[in-house]
């Protein structure tokens, strides 16, 4: 659907004078028609609070390849040259509006995989971290230069979720009393991308790590 300057300003809480600056730098795609600038209304779903809807798993996925500099599978040209806008937008943001990557993160990447919480007995941890079934994410992961011995994180592929708890007596817990944060995914994770890393440790929404998100997104510019 096509929408003119005045309701994009609406949508994004922004001036009609800052939509034509974002039109201008070539931020905001636009036709000229006329006296008037015509935009698609996908593309000014990216300059919303949290910038838009949550992406499909596999735009979500697509997006991941992209930042990690390999050409997403199953995707068209033109999802391909969106998702494209959307990462220059994302960095855009990890530069010039610090903390907010972090919740365009959570809004985008959420269908990425399930975040599952869990409780174990501490004395059991290391025995988790060292599954190969597990591959280290979030607070888990050294890259994301925080310390978190007292908490294991990381993905599981789906079909491997029910043994993997059963095998590591996983009890189902709440934000406050879970040490295992597992993302299970539908697609097998090899190692994880700085994109995925940024993702998750969004998903805390605490100073820390909104920090380093964008000190993330700003090292894959």
């Amino acid at each position: 659907m096509n929408i003119g300057v005045a309701e994009a300003a609406e949508r994004i809480g922004r001036s009609e004078r800052r939509v034509r600056d974002l039109i201008a730098s070539g931020r905001l795609p636009a036709e000229r028609i006329g006296s008037n600038w015509i935009l698609d209304d996908a593309d000014v779903a990216a300059f919303e609070p949290r910038l838009g809807r949550p992406m499909s798993e596999k735009n979500a996925w697509g997006l991941i390849d992209i930042l990690d500099g390999r050409e997403p599978d199953g995707l068209s040209a033109a999802e391909i040259s969106r998702l494209r806008r959307r990462r220059n937008e994302l960095v855009h943001v990890a530069k010039a509006e610090p903390g907010q990557a972090a919740s365009v993160l959570r809004s985008w990447l959420v269908r990425r995989a399930d975040r599952c919480l869990f409780r174990a007995s501490p004395i059991d941890l290391p025995d988790i971290r060292s599954d190969s079934e597990l591959v280290a994410s979030g607070v888990s992961d050294p890259r994301s230069g925080i310390s978190a011995a007292g908490v294991v994180e990381g993905y599981v592929f789906s079909a491997l979720l029910e043994g993997f708890v059963r095998h590591h007596l996983l009890v189902v817990a709440d934000e406050a009393s879970a040490n295992v944060v597992l993302h299970v995914s539908n697609r097998e994770v090899g190692e994880v991308p700085l994109l995925l890393l940024a993702a998750d440790l969004a998903e805390y929404n605490s100073a820390r790590e909104n920090k380093r998100v964008d000190e993330l997104l700003q090292a894959l510019a």
